[in-house]
């Protein structure tokens, strides 16, 4: 019996041992492979940049790229089911902006999923900064942005994050912050402290459920 629970000690021992030393090996591994991964995001957004480097301006974090202009940014706001987390490359000198990626989101699958699609992405390609609006129809105009079916909150809400990076950026340069428009959204999100509801401070306001459970 005695020898039983030395033998499964020494193995218990041992197998923590060798987990911890995984680990250990693993780590610095893994972290690498992650920053590999967020430099071809950043330069995913900067067209002509082969590099980039990371600076702070008036206490916003950029990742500047090494062709002249070529700025990312990565802004955060709430989405229909939790953050939204996205980078935006833009120039601040030409107002323009490169293009978008959506870094994580919470949204309904088959539905607010597709604003990592590239066709909703296109919406942001080679677009002056300005006060863009979502529309259920195909862009008449530059300053809008078709919405994916069945996920206009999704799509208000992305818009809504690009809007304020673009400010942030302009600030970070000493321009003048651009006006937008403020639309109160009801997201499927909810308060962690209170449990209630989130609108955000912009007018597609829908707390409405699809069959599928999704937004409208």
């Amino acid at each position: 019996m005695k020898k039983s629970i030395l033998t499964l000690t020494i193995l218990g021992l041992i197998s923590a041992l060798l987990l911890s030393f995984a680990h250990q090996l693993l780590t610095p591994i893994i972290a690498s492979r992650q920053e590999e991964g967020k430099k071809d995001i950043i330069l995913a957004v900067l067209p002509e940049s082969n590099n980039f480097k990371v600076l702070e301006k008036n206490g916003i974090i950029l990742y500047e790229g090494n062709k002249d202009g070529e700025v990312a940014i990565i802004a955060r706001g709430p989405g229909f089911g939790g953050e939204i987390e996205l980078i935006v490359g833009a120039n601040p000198f030409e107002r323009k902006v490169y293009g978008i990626k959506v870094l994580s989101h919470s949204e309904t699958p088959g539905l607010g999923s597709h604003i990592t699609g590239e066709v909703f992405e296109q919406n942001f390609v080679d677009k002056p900064f300005g006060d863009y609006q979502v529309v259920k129809r195909p862009v008449a105009d530059l300053m809008e942005v078709e919405a994916i079916t069945g996920a206009t909150v999704s799509s208000q809400l992305v818009v809504d994050i690009v809007k304020k990076a673009i400010n942030e950026m302009l600030l970070a340069y000493g321009f003048d912050a651009i006006a937008i428009t403020e639309v109160p959204v009801v997201t499927g999100a909810t308060d962690t402290s209170t449990g209630a509801t989130i609108t955000t401070g912009a007018t597609v306001t829908t707390g409405a459920t699809s069959l599928g459970g999704g937004e409208y």
